[in-house]
C-alpha cells in the first residue's frame, strides 16, 4: 500500500492543478490503483489526503462519458465511473459540492441506457417517473458557481424525463454520403424496427469529370469514380438513442488493426437505416444507380437529442480513418521491365481486402471465393493431360470425375 500511496502523491502532488495533468495517465493505471484500496476513509487527515482526493476526482473526470473524449461508451466505463464517484463520496464523508454534478450525470447515463431505442408508445411511464425521485434526492450545492452548473445539469435530466413522458423526445442524426442518391430532394416518413423516422435526403451536385462547364445539375450515365455530388442525410428518430453506446465495428482494416475495437451506436444505426432506405429509393423510386451505401461511407456526423423542442444533447463525431504522412516533392522512379498483368487470384485478394475495409463483407467474401477458385485452377494441370496420364488406372476413373476444363473437380 505504501508504494501505491507514493505513486498517487507523485501523480498529484499538493499544489498542482489537477485539470492540467489528470489526462496524463492512462485508464489502466486509474483502475489498478482504485482496485488496490479497500477503504477510502483511511487517508483522512494524512499528508497525502489532497493527492488521494485529486486522484479520485480525476478518476471521475476520466470515466465520465459526458466530459471525457471517448469513441464509444461500454458498460464497464459506466461502472468504473460509478465506483470512482462512490469512492469520492466515502473519502469526503458524504455527498459534497464536488460530487453532486457527478450524481446527476450518472442519472443521465441511466436514463439513456434504460430507454435506448424504445419506441415512445412502449415506454413505461412508471419507470420514467422513478427518475424524478432520484433527482429530487440530490440537494443543490452551497457554492454559488457550482449551484449554477448543478441547475443546468438538473434541467437537462428533467427535460429528458418530460420528453419521455410526453412523447416528444427525438434523436437527430445528420451525415453525408459521397454520392447522389436521387436527383431530387426527398422527404420520407416510415417505420423501422418499430420506430417512427422522418428522413430528408438533399443532393448537392459537383462537376469534376467533364471539361465542359455547366450550371445545370448532371450525373454520369454509368457509375464513375469521379466525384459527381454528395447527399446530405438527415434522420429524425422518434425515440431516445444512446448514440455513444458500444456496438461491434462494421469495418476491418486488412493491413493494420483498427484504432478502436468497436463503433458508436449512432454510426451503426445510421448505416443500417441508410442502407435499407437507399436500396428502396434505388429500386422503387428512380434513385441514382451510381453507388450503394457501405459502412465506410458514414463519416463525420452530428447527433442531437431534442425534448419538448429543446436541445438536451449535441455531439459532432468523425469516424474517418486518416493516415498522416510528410509531404515530399521527390519523384519516385520505377523500372518495371516488361509490363505484364497481375495474376487474377492476386487481384481478387486485393479486391476482397478493399471491400472488407469499407465494410462490404458479402462483397469481400465473393472476391475471396473467386480468388481461391482462380488460385486453385492456376495450380492444376489441364483435364486432358491428367486423363491421359491416369488412363491406365481404372479405379481412378471409376471414383473420380474430371471436368472438361478443370482436372481438380
Amino acid at each position: 500500500m505504501e508504494e501505491i500511496e507514493k505513486r498517487v502523491v507523485a501523480m498529484f502532488p499538493p499544489g498542482v492543478e489537477l485539470f492540467d495533468i489528470y489526462r496524463n495517465y492512462d485508464d489502466e493505471e486509474y483502475i489498478k490503483i482504485l482496485n488496490s484500496v479497500d477503504d477510502f476513509h483511511w487517508f483522512s487527515g494524512k499528508p497525502s489526503h489532497y493527492s488521494w482526493w485529486a486522484f479520485l476526482y480525476s478518476g471521475c473526470l476520466t470515466f465520465n462519458r459526458w466530459t471525457a473524449h471517448l469513441p464509444f461508451v461500454k458498460s464497464d466505463i459506466l461502472a468504473t465511473f460509478g465506483r470512482f464517484v462512490e469512492a469520492l463520496i466515502i473519502a469526503e464523508n458524504g455527498v459534497s459540492d464536488n460530487t453532486r454534478m457527478f450524481l446527476l450525470q450518472e442519472i443521465r447515463s441511466e436514463i439513456f441506457t434504460s430507454f435506448d431505442c424504445i419506441p415512445l408508445e412502449s415506454i413505461e411511464r412508471r419507470k420514467v417517473g422513478l427518475f424524478f425521485d432520484k433527482i429530487a434526492a440530490i440537494n443543490p450545492p452551497n457554492n454559488a458557481e457550482k449551484n449554477k452548473e448543478f441547475l443546468t445539469e438538473k434541467d437537462k435530466n428533467l427535460t429528458l424525463i418530460s420528453g419521455l413522458l410526453g412523447g416528444s423526445i427525438q434523436t437527430k442524426i445528420t451525415t453525408h454520403l459521397p454520392y447522389i442518391v436521387h436527383k431530387s430532394t426527398l422527404s420520407i416518413t416510415y417505420s423501422w424496427q418499430g420506430i417512427s423516422i422522418k428522413s430528408k435526403l438533399t443532393p448537392t451536385f459537383l462537376q469534376s469529370e467533364s471539361l465542359v462547364s455547366s450550371n445545370i445539375p448532371n450525373q454520369p450515365i454509368s457509375p464513375s469514380r469521379w466525384q459527381a455530388g454528395i447527399t446530405k442525410v438527415e434522420l429524425e428518430f422518434q425515440c431516445l438513442i444512446d448514440y455513444d453506446a458500444w456496438t461491434p465495428s462494421l469495418l476491418e482494416l486488412g493491413s493494420e488493426p483498427l484504432p478502436f475495437d468497436g463503433w458508436a451506436k449512432g454510426f451503426t444505426l445510421a448505416f443500417q437505416v441508410i442502407d435499407d432506405l437507399v436500396w428502396r429509393v434505388r429500386i422503387e423510386y428512380g434513385g441514382e444507380s451510381q453507388w450503394i451505401p457501405a459502412p465506410r461511407d458514414i463519416s463525420a456526423s452530428t447527433f442531437e437529442i431534442l425534448s419538448d423542442g429543446q436541445q438536451v444533447a449535441w455531439k459532432l463525431t468523425d469516424l474517418a480513418f486518416m493516415r498522416i504522412f510528410p509531404k515530399t516533392e521527390e519523384e519516385l522512379e520505377i523500372e518495371l521491365g516488361q509490363l505484364q498483368s497481375i495474376p487474377w487470384y492476386i487481384k481478387c485478394r486485393s479486391l476482397a481486402v478493399m471491400y472488407l475495409e469499407i465494410g462490404e463483407t458479402n462483397e469481400a467474401l465473393f472476391w475471396l471465393n473467386a480468388g481461391i477458385e482462380s488460385l486453385f485452377q492456376s495450380r492444376c494441370l489441364p483435364a486432358d493431360v491428367v486423363k491421359k496420364a491416369l488412363s491406365s488406372f481404372d479405379w481412378i476413373n471409376e471414383n473420380f470425375v474430371l471436368s472438361e476444363d478443370n482436372s481438380c473437380t
